[in-house]
């Protein structure tokens, strides 16, 4: 009798500890969605100081061609930021598009080639530069919002101090924040790094204005929850050819 309570005992311990493992093991699930990091789609001034950000909109043309031609379909980044979150099941041959600073030449070049594929991106602004001569205009920002496209938080200044108090790099990630949310309706859950610095004050503000996702300037394509304030990118430039591009999304995917 005392030998069938001890085994019991012990399947019920057995049982009261699979839910937490289970739900521990979820958390703990690793993706791989590339997430490919753009900053001007243009061609390169003779005079640009980092002629390395600029992709010709000829080939960002033949890159989305290449992808699209090979199958791949387009998250954005709040989307994958909320299946990470959930634990939810991405399909392979899914990615995510950024573009870094909201300079006018992704609403005039890169918008019209992702809506040919039927891509959708997300595009981190600078709120202050909203209005200002190569930036986006507000406009344009509701634009895109209306076009499908995620409006992300690239802080309101695009500076980064890693002596700024919690209370600077609070008005920076928050102040973008309201802004966003006043033009578009819908408040940022995404972020983007200015430079991809960090700093410990910057990340809690980040998490403090409820982001759930934000990404640094590294190379790679790993997000899990615990690390979902600290993510890579696959960043592009003019020297990838669509070929090399569909090469390095299927190494991940």
């Amino acid at each position: 009798m005392r030998n069938l309570i001890r085994a019991l005992l012990a399947l019920a311990c057995v049982a009261s500890a699979a839910t937490p493992a289970a739900v521990s093991a979820r958390d703990r699930r690793v993706y791989h969605v590339p997430v490919l990091m753009y900053h001007r789609i243009a061609r390169a001034p003779a005079d640009a100081v980092w002629p390395s950000l600029y992709v010709n909109p000829t080939k960002f043309a033949a890159q989305m061609a290449a992808l699209d031609n090979a199958g791949w379909e387009t998250i954005t980044a709040a989307q994958l930021a909320a299946a990470v979150a959930a634990g939810d099941t991405i399909p392979k041959k899914t990615f995510v598009i950024t573009f870094d600073d909201g300079t006018v030449d992704g609403y005039e070049n890169a918008l019209p080639i992702l809506q040919e594929h039927g891509f959708v991106a997300t595009f981190y602004v600078i709120t202050h530069k909203v209005g200002r001569e190569k930036y986006f205009s507000v406009e344009q920002v509701q634009a895109l919002a209306l076009a499908g496209m995620e409006i992300g938080n690239h802080t309101s200044l695009h500076v980064f101090d890693p002596l700024a108090t919690r209370s600077e790099t609070n008005a920076l990630v928050r102040d973008a924040q309201d802004a966003i949310e006043l033009w578009t309706g819908v408040r940022p859950t995404t972020f983007a790094y200015p430079y991809g610095y960090q700093s410990t004050n910057l990340i809690a503000s980040v998490r403090s204005a409820g982001i759930q996702m934000a990404f640094t300037t590294h190379w790679g394509a790993r997000e899990t929850p615990d690390s979902a304030l600290s993510l890579p990118r696959v960043r592009l430039g003019p020297w990838v050819t669509p070929e090399r591009l569909v090469e390095i999304l299927g190494y991940w995917r």
